[in-house]
Formats: structure tokens, C-alpha cells, sequence
């Protein structure tokens, strides 16, 4: 059954979501952005019916449609001379794009095709205001997938001049999506495109709506990227940490091989910004989900002495758990030994109880199983150790069973711990330790999202984003 664009709103939410988000880049996708990128795209689908509900009043001639085309009737050379009212109208739009595909299964299509584009493009206004309604853009994008190039290239003469424009608004951004798309085969309509967006490529980037356009010329085109990479030479951190260029760093990553080194230089010198920034961190977050090695040994010379105080923060926890899954036995074995560390100015209410009450200090790992935050990360550790550390793990922790079940988040990873087997039972005294079972029983996200409240919500975890 074909897609006469009513779901395309459902279809946008859902890649804004990937973007930015699905889950991740539902608060950005925007999040928050991205996608990082649902939310966006699910109010547009909404907002169509809402456009509908409340369009201006229909001329004579559309209430005519509306009253006979249900019968079967009309055909596309009945609306001659009013196709643009007819183009922004719900139903209408998706009777000429059912008529498009009728013409194009007849053999009709180039001869009808050509009368729709006189229309439609008489002149830029009338080209514009099709190009950016409701329903109208949907008229465009049906076009766009079956026009041969005289037809395209007589759509984009009248469009010249006016592509920044549409990259920037909500509708017009998806026709000229779609418009990058058909033109891939004709690389020089494609260039006069990518001319016309190369001066505005970071005002681009920085729009909701234009992010998408820049993201689909990489995906498209990602050896002639170039011109994107050099707007962003010294200027990577800047939009890294912003709600849609973080996208954008994360598809060049993803796309642009070839430009990755330039990219990564930039982002390097400022790791440990990006990993607490609440859009930074995605960037970081991709780094280390789908970079080589050798990026995750740079992340973790940058971060490892930073550990703690990232563990805590609602937007680095997320990254110190994708490094920590990535880092080798020898790297997991550095960290854990740097969290054994007791610092007494550091959880200055819970170590002052300690000394209070002529107890050891409490090391950085056992105030972190106290943290909002960083309990989650201890979570993550145990679950992703091998056996051997873990046992390190858990020994530290019955060092401390008493403080920590006196604790909210500490009883709460106490008791996670004894369901998973990774400690004994304690009810009736501390036991002696038992064979670890290994296995990797996760912690339930929607807890966890509860719990880490707006970390939660913002990082809707688990697709990236993005992104």
C-alpha cells in the first residue's frame, strides 16, 4: 500500500528518535535534540491534523473536489489550473500524488508531470508556498521521486536562490531532503544545491530543521563532505556541544571516514568538556561505542583520574559506562585500583560519620555505591568485570556492608547484588564469600531512569541517539 505521506509525520518522529535519540535524543531529539534528533518529528505529525482542523476557508472549487472526487471521477486534468489549491489541501494532495503513480503506470507520467510543473512553479511564490505547507511539501516530494532531469532541473531553476531558505523550515527542509536524494544521480544539479548551502553550512547545522539537510548531503555524498568539514575547522567543540550539531559530528563520524582525523583532532583537546556536557557527551558516548582501540585508550588516559567525579555527574556517568565496557582487563584493573583509593576530602558528610565513629574512610568506589549516579556506573562495572575483578569488587564492598545498607542507593545495590548472586546473603551476618556465578542480569532501565531523574529523561537510553 503506498505512502501518500499521511504517515511520513510518524516516519519522522521515529528517525528523529534515531537521531538524536530514539531513546537517547528523545529529550533532544531534541532534545534536547537529538534523535539527537521522535519528538520533533512526532509533533509534526500531529501538528498536520491540527493544520487541517484549523486551514482558512476552501474555495468553491476545492469544496467541488471534496463533494465529487470520492466517486471516482476525477482525474488530475480536471484540477487544471488549480492544482497548488488543490496540492495544499489534505485530501487533494494525496489525490495528485495518486494520480502521479496512475499516470506513471499508463505511460502519462512526463506529459502530466509537465502541466503539474507549470503550475506549480509559474513562478517562486507560488513554488515556495507549495514547497513549504502542510500537505503541499508531501505534492513536491512525490514529484521529486518521479521527475526525469529536464523536469528536475526546471523544479530547481525556480527553486535557485531560495534553498537556504527552505533548508530552514520545517516542511521545506523535507522536500529538499528528498530533492538531495533524486539528484545523487545528476551530480551537477547536486553541486548547484551544495553551492548554494556551502556559505551557510553552520547556521545550518545549528537549526532544527536544517540539521537534517546537512546530515542527508553526508549520507549521500560523504566523499564531497569537504566543504562541511571546512566550516567546522575550529569550531568542532562548539558544535559538539550543541543540541543539533552534535548530530551532525556524530553522522560525519559515522559516514566520513576520510574526515574523521580532522574531526577527532579537535575533539580530543577538549574530552573531558564534551564528557560532561549534556549534548558533548553523546559525541563522546559514540567515540567510544564504535571508534577503533585506539580512541578508547585516549578516552581512558583523559578520563581515568576524572573517573569519580564524572561518575557523579548526570551526563559523564553515561560515558564512563560505555568506556569501562570497552577498556581492556588491564585498564578495568587501573580503574577499580584508583577507586580503592580513600580521599578524606572528598564525601566530606559520609567520611566525617566514619572518623566520628572510629571507622576506615570510605574509598571512591564505596561512596559512588551512595551516589544517585555513580551507583549505576558500580552497577555497570560489576556486571562487565571478569570474574577475577569482580571478586576484587566485592571483597572491597563487604568491607563496608554496614555503612552502605544504612544507605538509601547503598542498600539498593546491596541487595541487587545479593539477588545476582555476585555477594552472599547477609541477613544473619556477613558469610563467607561463595562462588561468583558469572552472568550479566542488567538492572532494569526503567528504574533507572527513575532514579537518575532528568539523566533519565535526557539520555532516554539506549539508541543512539544519534546522535
Amino acid at each position: 500500500m503506498m505512502d501518500y505521506g499521511y504517515g511520513r509525520g510518524g516516519n519522522r518522529g521515529g528517525r528523529g528518535g534515531q537521531r538524536g535519540g530514539g531513546g537517547q535524543r528523545g529529550g533532544f531529539t531534541n532534545n534536547t535534540a537529538p534523535n539527537m534528533l521522535g519528538g520533533v518529528g512526532g509533533r509534526r505529525g500531529r501538528g498536520m491534523q491540527g493544520q487541517q482542523a484549523t486551514s482558512p476557508q476552501r474555495s468553491a472549487f476545492v469544496e467541488k473536489f471534496h463533494a465529487e472526487h470520492t466517486q471516482g471521477a476525477w482525474r488530475l486534468m480536471d484540477v487544471e489550473g488549480h492544482v497548488a489549491e488543490i496540492a495544499k489541501d489534505q485530501e487533494g494532495s494525496r489525490f495528485v500524488q495518486v494520480q502521479l503513480d496512475a499516470a506513471a503506470h499508463n505511460g502519462t507520467l512526463a506529459k502530466q508531470l509537465d502541466e503539474v510543473l507549470d503550475e506549480l512553479f509559474s513562478d517562486p511564490v507560488t513554488a515556495t508556498d507549495v514547497v513549504c505547507d502542510v500537505f503541499g511539501n508531501y505534492v513536491v516530494q512525490k514529484i521529486l521521486d518521479v521527475a526525469n532531469e529536464a523536469q528536475l532541473t526546471k523544479i530547481f531553476g525556480h527553486l535557485r536562490g531560495i534553498i537556504v531558505n527552505l533548508t530552514l523550515q520545517t516542511y521545506g527542509c523535507r522536500v529538499i531532503q528528498k530533492a538531495v536524494e533524486a539528484l545523487r544521480k545528476y551530480p551537477a544539479l547536486l553541486e548547484a544545491v551544495v553551492q548554494e548551502l556551502e556559505p551557510n553550512v553552520p547556521r545550518c547545522v545549528q537549526d532544527q530543521n536544517g540539521n537534517h539537510v546537512i546530515q542527508k548531503l553526508v549520507e549521500i555524498n560523504p566523499d564531497g563532505a569537504g566543504f562541511i568539514i571546512d566550516a567546522f575547522r575550529g569550531k568542532v567543540k562548539e558544535l559538539a556541544t550543541h543540541a543539533y550539531g552534535c548530530r551532525v559530528i556524530q553522522c560525519i563520524l559515522s559516514q566520513c571516514p576520510r574526515y574523521e582525523p580532522d574531526i577527532m583532532r579537535e575533539l580530543f583537546v577538549c574530552l573531558p568538556e564534551l564528557t560532561m556536557d549534556q549534548y558533548g557527551n553523546y559525541v563522546v558516548q559514540h567515540i567510544l561505542q564504535h571508534g577503533p582501540q585506539r580512541y578508547v585508550d585516549i578516552c581512558f588516559e583523559a578520563l581515568k583520574n576524572r573517573i569519580y567525579y564524572c561518575s557523579r555527574q548526570k551526563f559523564a556517568s553515561n560515558v564512563i559506562e560505555k568506556l569501562f565496557i570497552r577498556c581492556s582487563r588491564e585498564q578495568r584493573q587501573e580503574f577499580f585500583d584508583i577507586l580503592c583509593y580513600c580521599d578524606p576530602d572528598v564525601g566530606v558528610t559520609e567520611q566525617t560519620s566514619q572518623q566520628i565513629a572510629g571507622r576506615p574512610l570510605l574509598s571512591y568506589f564505596v561512596l559512588m555505591m551512595m551516589d544517585p549516579f555513580a551507583n549505576y556506573v558500580v552497577q555497570k562495572f560489576v556486571d562487565e568485570s571478569e570474574e577475577p575483578l569482580r571478586r576484587q569488587m566485592m571483597a572491597h564492598t563487604l568491607s563496608y556492608l554496614e555503612v552502605l545498607k544504612a544507605h538509601h542507593y547503598g542498600m539498593h545495590i546491596i541487595n541487587r547484588f545479593e539477588r545476582s548472586k555476585y555477594i552472599p546473603q547477609t541477613s544473619g551476618g556477613t558469610a563467607p564469600m561463595e562462588p561468583l556465578i558469572e552472568q550479566n542480569t542488567g538492572y532494569g532501565r526503567g528504574g533507572r531512569g527513575g532514579g537518575r531523574g532528568g539523566r533519565g529523561g535526557g539520555r532516554a537510553s539506549g539508541a543512539p541517539r544519534g546522535l
